[in-house]
């Protein structure tokens, strides 16, 4: 009587207590119903489901041109994400027209740190402005050609790239 998944053949555990009794209904197809009968009382069956594993987020790599000739390995991983610029020798001015693509912008603004490397030396750091809107500003101590080399990892609110 009072089967709460009518239809579906199940099993009734029944547990007896001081404060009456504690019934546990589960059907074949896995579903589970609860409920506390006291002095002659029946409860509401209340239905448990399975609290459901969220996927794994999927890893998304691209490699961009973000400008001037510079490219950056975009790594992202649920809301993370790693940028790494790649190194190539460039000639880089203080310059506004390098790019970050949607689905790896920053949700707050992001400094990366490069250092410039010209041969087996060090010529410095050059640091580039992250916008939320995927824009980038560069300020740079001086334009020779110098290998940037740098990594930065924030957070993101865009949509997942495809």
């Amino acid at each position: 009587r009072n089967h709460p998944a009518s239809g579906e053949n199940a099993q009734l555990e029944v547990v007896g207590t001081t404060s009456g009794y504690y019934q546990t209904l589960t059907t074949v197809s896995g579903r589970m119903f609860k409920r506390l009968v006291t002095s002659g009382s029946s409860g509401t069956w209340i239905e448990y489901t399975p609290k459901q594993e969220k996927p794994e987020p999927p890893i998304v790599k691209k490699t961009v041109t973000i400008g001037f000739g510079v490219s950056a390995n975009l790594v992202r991983k649920g809301n993370a994400v790693t940028a790494s610029l790649v190194g190539a020798i460039a000639s880089l001015s203080v310059c506004e027209n390098l790019t970050i693509p949607s689905g790896f912008r920053p949700s707050v603004q992001s400094y990366l740190l490069a250092n410039k490397n010209v041969g087996t030396k060090h010529a410095g750091v050059s640091v580039w402005d992250i916008s939320t809107d995927g824009s980038i500003r560069l300020s740079n101590p001086d334009s020779a050609n110098a290998v940037h080399l740098g990594t930065v990892t924030y957070i993101t609110e865009d949509n997942y790239p495809s």
